[in-house]
């Protein structure tokens, strides 16, 4: 889908566009040229698939494909039910009136997820990771990001610094709007032979692939110094909760306040699971009721109905179980407060990771320091 977007430069909104993917953390190429001024930028609230945000893509565009097929599946069978008891019993009684009640609010909604699947997610993720990819090995693109202030990976940073120390030593001063300074070109050089294997991860992402480490940023209980599966660096998660560390506070507070939030998050999956899985068991006890019972046209017509719904009632319920199950995998069912401490302590024991864990954690505690003075400079 093209959205509109405003020139930082000359502040013109029209025919500037981008083409996005996803409605609420849109994905695609956020380098725009304004169509008056020339200026070339990076749009406000576009990501780069590499930066995070292909796992909920292909979330919401599973959910929203199951919606399409069990909606059309029960409409093609209403209207078909309709034209059954019109063309054999010539007649017209309360079943076809509701089955029109049914299909004509269920035909809006199937045409509102439609619409909403051709604009935002017509292509599946692992294409759209993969053209971000190749643009992200683009040093103009880079450039282009790098000047508008753009989260970049270490690893795509890393080609930006190298095309910079190769103008170093050709004896060529890097543009300094958009790029690294000579100084910057020579210590990139340094740091490329003494390589760093842990930093904090951005907004849930790595910070040297950019490989999705905690998609949904919330606050959860576990290890705060997490392997990185794509490129095995490691990143600090700011949201990860180690209740045996030092400035952790009061550990069964802060386990209590964790797992209300994780069980406000997972209780309304849960409620759909136990509600599909009611719905399902009546369903198939009705189905038994009218094959094994003459009851007549009731079960000739109704039957049908019950049968036939009881395939996208199945495929519904094992989608919603394997969605909790996934969220569940975060805090077993049975992790007690006493085993998650248990954990956290085994892995303070590990005095590299106690370490690595104190310097990030000032580092964030600067970074939080250095953006409140930034802060604080606007109203001096």
């Amino acid at each position: 889908m093209l959205i509109e977007v405003t020139c930082p430069k000359c502040q013109t909104k029209k025919d500037n566009t981008v083409e996005i993917f996803g409605d609420k953390n849109p994905l695609g190429n956020p380098v725009v040229t304004c169509s008056k001024c020339g200026n070339v930028f990076a749009a406000d609230g576009v990501r780069e698939a590499v930066n995070g945000g292909v796992m909920e893509y292909d979330r919401i565009r599973r959910k929203t494909g199951l919606t399409i097929w069990g909606v059309g599946f029960t409409l093609v069978f209403m209207f078909l039910m309709v034209v059954y008891i019109v063309v054999r019993f010539h007649s017209c009684d309360f079943r076809i009136l509701v089955a029109i009640a049914i299909v004509v609010p269920g035909g809006a909604y199937l045409a509102g997820c439609l619409r909403r699947y051709r604009n935002y997610y017509a292509l599946p993720g692992k294409m759209i990771l993969a053209e971000s990819g190749r643009r992200m090995h683009n040093v103009a693109h880079l450039k282009i990001l790098d000047k508008s202030g753009v989260f970049i990976p270490e690893y795509y940073r890393d080609i930006l610094n190298r095309w910079s120390s190769f103008l170093f030593r050709q004896g060529q001063r890097p543009e300094k709007a958009g790029d690294r300074d000579s100084a910057e070109a020579e210590s990139a050089e340094k740091e490329s032979q003494n390589p760093k294997v842990i930093d904090r991860c951005h907004e849930g992402v790595c910070w040297y692939c950019g490989n999705e480490i905690n998609p949904d940023r919330e606050m959860h209980i576990g290890p705060a110094i997490r392997e990185c599966p794509q490129c095995h660096k490691y990143n600090y998660d700011e949201n990860a909760v180690e209740l045996a560390y030092r400035t952790t506070g009061n550990p069964k507070e802060k386990y209590e306040q964790v797992m209300t939030v994780f069980k406000n998050r997972v209780r309304p999956v849960d409620d759909t699971v136990m509600g599909l899985a009611f719905i399902t068991v009546l369903d198939a006890a009705m189905l038994i009721l009218f094959v094994w019972a003459d009851i007549g046209f009731f079960a000739d017509a109704i039957g049908w109905f019950f049968a036939v719904m009881t395939v996208p009632l199945i495929a519904t319920l094992v989608y919603k179980i394997r969605e909790s199950n996934e969220m569940h995998a975060e805090y077993p069912r049975f992790n007690t407060f006493s085993k998650l401490m248990e954990a956290s302590e085994n892995r303070l024991s590990n005095p590299e990771y106690v370490r690595h864990l104190d310097e990030l954690s000032v580092k964030k505690d600067d970074d939080m320091l250095n953006s409140l003075e930034e802060r604080l400079k606007q109203y001096l």
